[in-house]
C-alpha cells in the first residue's frame, strides 16, 4: 500500500508521495520494506504521475513513461492522456502470466499546465477536480486536504499540506508509509520539480501543536463570549 495525494491550486499543482515499497516473498510468508520514488516527470516537465498498489503498478507507471517519451517534446495533453489510455491496456497481458494473486493498481496523473488531475485504476481515467487521494484513501490523515477548498491557494501551502497529510498518514500506519517525494508545477516556470523532501517532513512536525494551539485560542475566546440574553 501507499499514501499519495495531488493538489491543484492558484498558481499551479503538486503530486506527492511516500516512498514505501514493500515486497512479499513467493510463499507469502516475508516481507520486505524498500524505500523508492513513485513520483515520475515526463521529459518535457508538463506531466507528472505516481503509481500505487501491487507489483503492476511499476509495469503500469513504466508503461506510461515509454509511451509519453515516444511521443518526443511537441505534443498536446490530449497526447498525453490518450497515452495514459494506451499504457492501461498493456499492463494487464504483461503482467498476468506472472500474477501470484490479486493486483489492484492505480496511476496518479497530473497535468501541469491545465491543473488537470486523472486516477486511472487499469479501467479507464477519472478526472477528479482539484485534488485526489489515492492508495490509503481512506486513512485518517486524508481529512484535511479533502474538507479544505484548496483551489485558490498558492502552490507552496498545498506542498505544505501534501507534506503534512503524508507524514500524519505515517504516524497513523507506519507499516505501509514512509517517506516523502513532492512534485511542484508552478505556472511562473511552467515545468515540474522535486522539492527538498527532507525538509519539508521536518517543516511539518509542529503542524499539530499549531492546530492545537489554534483550537485552545478558539475555546479560550468562546469561553469569555457574552452570553446572548433570551429576551
Amino acid at each position: 500500500m501507499t499514501y499519495q495525494l495531488a493538489l491543484s491550486g492558484s498558481d499551479g499543482a503538486v503530486i506527492a508521495s511516500d516512498r514505501s515499497e514493500r515486497t512479499v516473498s513467493s510463499n507469502g510468508q516475508f516481507a520486505a520494506r524498500n524505500m523508492v520514488r513513485k513520483i515520475c516527470i515526463d521529459q518535457t516537465g508538463r506531466f507528472a504521475w505516481a503509481c500505487s498498489g501491487s507489483e503492476a503498478a511499476l509495469i503500469f507507471s513504466r508503461n506510461v513513461k515509454d509511451r509519453i517519451t515516444a511521443l518526443g517534446n511537441n505534443f498536446t495533453e490530449e497526447e498525453a492522456v490518450n497515452a495514459l489510455e494506451s499504457a492501461s491496456r498493456t499492463v494487464v497481458p504483461e503482467y498476468q502470466p506472472l500474477s501470484q494473486g490479486p493486483w489492484p493498481c492505480k496511476v496518479l496523473f497530473v497535468c501541469g499546465p491545465s491543473k488537470r488531475i486523472f486516477l486511472h485504476p487499469l479501467t479507464r481515467a477519472d478526472e477528479r477536480i482539484s485534488k485526489c487521494i489515492s492508495g490509503m484513501e481512506f486513512n485518517l490523515a486524508a481529512f484535511l486536504p479533502s474538507r479544505l477548498n484548496l483551489s485558490n491557494a498558492p502552490v507552496q501551502e498545498l506542498a505544505y499540506l501534501a507534506a503534512y497529510s503524508i507524514r500524519a498518514a505515517h504516524d497513523l500506519d507506519s507499516a505501509f508509509v514512509d517517506g516523502l517525494d513532492i512534485a511542484v508545477y508552478r505556472d511562473a516556470t511552467g515545468t515540474f520539480e522535486f522539492v527538498n523532501s527532507d525538509i519539508m517532513w521536518d517543516a511539518t512536525e509542529s503542524f499539530d501543536t499549531a492546530i492545537r494551539e489554534l483550537l485552545r485560542n478558539k475555546s479560550i475566546a468562546l469561553a469569555f463570549q457574552e452570553p446572548k440574553s433570551s429576551n
